[in-house]
């Protein structure tokens, strides 16, 4: 198919509005072999294929969407977890036990799995631990800033969510898309083919 798919689309329509509105076209459909059903049935088909292709750009919007929210919440949760655990750093470095429990040596995870679980246990074990929300609270990171840093976590992990879930409606959209524009492709490629030829031999359609 080397159109665009709405010139393809546009043509393919042409075609049968054409011939069943056009008495000398149908005639001629008739004569080629063809019947009215078979053209009112394309013409089914071809809506059909319509509508699935809007689904697919609707799908792809709400993609793109909850794509653009959840790199937005990320960016969001890296800067609220940073400043956390920079204050947490400072306050709990000569407590090993502390340090380990909170994951605060080395470099923070890079890949998005291993960092959510990351996030996760860091604000998990503050917020089950009173004490360690009162040394916070010291530095001026209350126990609400905490859980808003565990709320951002969790947005983002919805917003992921969502994009996965939109991604999968997508590609479905896309795959019934393709097997029906290929149907109607194929359909009209030999109608029009054997109707072009029928042309050609210059048998005139019978006249009632």
């Amino acid at each position: 198919m080397d159109k665009s798919i709405g010139e393809k689309l546009s043509e393919i329509l042409n075609f049968i509005n054409d011939t069943l509105d056009l008495p000398t076209e149908l005639e001629i459909a008739i004569g080629a072999g063809f019947t009215k059903k078979q053209f009112e049935e394309a013409k089914k088909l071809y809506y059909t294929t319509v509508e699935l292709k809007q689904l697919e750009t609707v799908a792809e919007g709400r993609r793109m969407s909850a794509t653009a929210a959840h790199k937005a919440t990320k960016i969001a949760v890296k800067k609220h977890y940073a400043r956390v655990i920079a204050i947490a750093k400072k306050l709990f470095k000569d407590d090993l036990a502390i340090v380990k429990q909170l994951e605060l040596k080395g470099t923070r995870k890079a890949k998005y799995g291993e960092m959510c679980l990351q996030v996760f246990n860091f604000y998990s074990a503050l917020l089950g631990n009173q004490a360690l929300l009162d040394q916070l609270a010291t530095a001026s990171i209350t126990k609400e800033y905490v859980q808003k840093g565990m709320k951002l976590y969790s947005e983002m992990e919805e917003l992921k969510t969502a994009q996965r879930r939109n991604e999968k409606e997508r590609a479905a959209a896309q795959d019934d898309f393709d097997a029906k524009i290929q149907q109607l492709d194929i359909w009209y490629t030999n109608t029009n083919s054997m109707i072009n030829t029928w042309k050609k031999l210059n048998i005139s359609p019978v006249v009632k």
